[in-house]
């Protein structure tokens, strides 16, 4: 016991400094493991960010696919409606293409309605991926 008694000092500080050690390990340990954490969520965050954006210039593409067909379209008709020699011919033909317009309208409407129905059920899937 006079061991103890004479050597106190340099034993509590042995082992205050085992104690250290072990709290240091510990909590590097559970920083660590927070850190890990915490990157794989910034990872699926980027990637989920990265799924948004591609969305987004999917519904951007979409609609520049449907006004240039409907552009097309309309040059090919008025290339035919040119070629008639006769001008009455072209203004009855100029009548029709014209009062056809809000149908053409619709059907490019409708295409590209299509197009983002598609486009929101890939959102809806990033949202339930979002939620689990």
């Amino acid at each position: 016991m006079t061991f103890f008694y004479e050597h106190w000092e340099a034993l509590s500080s042995l082992l205050l400094s085992v104690v250290a050690i072990f709290i240091a390990i510990w909590s590097s340990r559970n920083t660590s493991k927070e850190a890990t954490r915490q990157i794989e969520g910034i990872k699926e965050l980027a990637k989920l960010q990265i799924e948004a954006l591609s969305i987004e210039l999917d519904m951007e593409m979409k609609r520049y696919q449907v006004q240039a067909q409907k552009s097309d379209e309309e040059k090919k008709k008025m290339n035919d409606i040119q070629s008639f020699s006769q001008l009455q011919a072209r203004e009855l033909m100029m009548q029709d293409f014209e009062k056809e317009k809000p149908l053409r309208d619709l059907r490019y409407y409708s295409m590209f309605i299509q197009e983002l129905r598609e486009i929101s059920k890939r959102l809806e899937q990033l949202k339930e991926n979002l939620k689990s």
